[in-house]
């Protein structure tokens, strides 16, 4: 890919606020060049915002599907090393997505 086409995403995610839209639009990078983009009413971002850490899975259902998160306090396998993030998983009635990012409380709430 040529360079300088393209702004590259540098950050885990960005937020975009959609008044008019009722929406809360959220770009997780995967590369500089590729991003997964999900879509959830303010409101239901606001409830995601305050129950991130509630401990466990917890969720909603939203018109597109089902969104769970949780808070995870170890790594991947097979290190399962000490770590801080939340996983949420995107569940549409059609298709399933699960996005894990460090430090949510810092980037979201």
């Amino acid at each position: 890919m040529p360079q300088n086409e393209f702004l590259p995403f540098t950050k885990p995610i960005k937020m975009y606020l959609f008044k008019a839209e009722n929406a809360v639009q959220l770009s997780f990078r995967i590369s500089d060049y590729a991003v997964i983009t999900e879509r959830v009413s303010i409101q239901d971002m606001d409830i995601i915002c305050k129950e991130w850490n509630n401990g466990g899975v917890n969720g909603i259902e939203t018109w597109m599907g089902k969104v769970f998160w949780e808070e995870r306090k170890f790594g991947p396998r097979p290190k399962c090393e000490p770590a801080s993030f939340v996983a949420i998983s995107f569940a549409k009635w059609n298709s399933y997505k699960t996005c894990w990012f460090a430090f949510c409380s810092y980037i979201i709430c």
